[in-house]
């Protein structure tokens, strides 16, 4: 556990298919302490991406992603598990992802987003002009979690070129206990705040 990734720029090519820093945990067990910080990631697919197996205290803060294709920062799990705990992201900025119309391209073009977690926090980051090319996408959310903030947050000019999405902040689908507060939305092609239904 306590890995550390801090001070670094990443740039990619626009035909980059991989994540400016990819976390991928394939253990079968829980992984204690990621800190990424004060990194920018530009021109890959994924900003950041952390996922796989558990993962508990995680802290991504004052990151930037910026002109990643497919989304900006992204701890992702399993929809059927909450299998994360305690996971931080604070003081981050993604925006100019633009997303894809193409097949698994489910919200593509994301700026933050928090999958699959038990206690999960995301405070003073500001996401913004993401998903131009996308059929839909959210600027920050969580989606299958349980007992989540989302604080302090600005979100604005999310587009949408389906009419589905292009929102600005949601607690998504599988997403209970949660709560979103003073935060700012506007200027987003969707809704300013999303609560979906899902399965929960």
């Amino acid at each position: 556990g306590n890995w550390i990734v801090s001070n670094i720029e990443f740039v990619g090519n626009e035909n980059n298919a991989d994540a400016g820093i990819q976390v991928y945990n394939d253990t079968g067990e829980e992984i204690v302490g990621i800190t990424i910080s004060q990194v920018k990631t530009t021109g890959f697919y994924l900003g950041i991406a952390i996922g796989g197996d558990a993962y508990r205290k995680v802290r991504v803060r004052r990151c930037v992603a910026n002109n990643n294709i497919g989304g900006g920062i992204w701890l992702y799990g399993p929809m059927d598990h909450r299998i994360h705990n305690d996971v931080i992201f604070s003081l981050c900025e993604a925006y100019d992802n633009p997303g894809t119309t193409g097949d698994n391209a489910w919200a593509s073009g994301f700026g933050i987003a928090i999958f699959s977690t038990n206690g999960g926090v995301i405070e003073g980051c500001v996401a913004h002009d993401n998903g131009k090319d996308s059929n839909g996408t959210i600027g920050i959310f969580f989606a299958y979690s349980d007992r989540c903030k989302i604080q302090k947050c600005e979100v604005y000019r999310t587009f949408d070129k389906s009419g589905n999405d292009g929102d600005g902040i949601s607690l998504d689908e599988g997403t209970s206990n949660s709560i979103i507060q003073y935060c700012y939305t506007h200027d987003n092609d969707g809704c300013g705040l999303m609560i979906s239904s899902g399965d929960e």
